[in-house]
């Protein structure tokens, strides 16, 4: 049996029947995927794969982090607050994971895995401040004050960003693609 468009539409029709019941309306994909054919597994997952990675888990982090945008932005951002965030994130994260990697190996307490060099490991530092989900959890812990929460959370988006921007420039810095020129045919000799 193929998935197709009925199989959507069911589990689009099961999903509005949770939500209106108030059930959890997350529980319907479980329920979802224990009644989809195993043979489509590997279709679905690609044909989803781009739309859940780069739109769906993106606007759901973003709708679940709650943020009220200041009507001074630019003022928080260079607030205390705001800029201690936003240099944690972007070039502490970096510092921090390549120091520490660079220790471990040193004390023979850990070594770098084949095929990688020191460049890539500190590139990947540079991709730890990616990720904000633990990072807005840890500020709804440390501040009490909601606009600080707010300056906080607006800060950790924006290293968000520049971390992604750091680290594409970064990895693109390092793996310059060297076209290679094409060698011309060589005359033989007596025949020019």
């Amino acid at each position: 049996m193929k998935f197709g468009a009925i199989q959507i539409i069911l589990g689009l029709c099961l999903w509005f029947a949770m939500l209106q019941s108030g059930v959890e309306a997350s529980i319907t994909g479980v329920l979802f995927a224990f009644a989809m054919p195993v043979q489509s597994l590997a279709v679905i997952e690609k044909a989803i794969h781009r739309w859940v990675n780069f739109l769906i888990l993106p606007i759901f982090a973003l709708a679940n982090t709650a943020i009220l945008l200041p009507a001074h932005l630019v003022d928080s951002l260079t607030s205390p607050v705001g800029l201690g965030i936003f240099v944690g994130l972007v070039v502490g994260k970096p510092l921090g994971i390549f120091i520490a990697c660079r220790l471990m190996v040193g004390m023979n307490i850990a070594s770098l895995p084949s095929n990688v060099n020191w460049k890539q490991v500190f590139g990947m530092g540079t991709l730890a401040g990616i990720g904000f989900t633990m990072s807005i959890f840890t500020t709804m812990l440390a501040f009490t004050e909601t606009g600080v929460r707010d300056i906080a959370k607006i800060s950790i988006l924006s290293a968000v960003v520049g971390s992604v921007i750091v680290s594409y420039l970064y990895f693109r810095a390092i793996y310059t693609k060297k076209i290679a020129t094409p060698v011309l045919a060589q005359p033989e000799p007596g025949f020019a």
